[in-house]
């Protein structure tokens, strides 16, 4: 299968913040795909 192709290929990002300027991160584990240790939003 193809992305674009034969299914829809889908991303979705958002930003958790407490209205102060503040945004929370998480930092992707040893499990992930890709950007191993890297910090990164929803």
């Amino acid at each position: 299968m193809l992305a674009g192709v034969d299914f829809i290929g889908n991303c979705v990002v958002f930003y958790c913040h407490d209205g102060n300027h503040n945004v929370l991160f998480g930092k992707r584990s040893c499990l992930s795909r890709d950007d191993i240790g890297k910090w990164d939003i929803g």
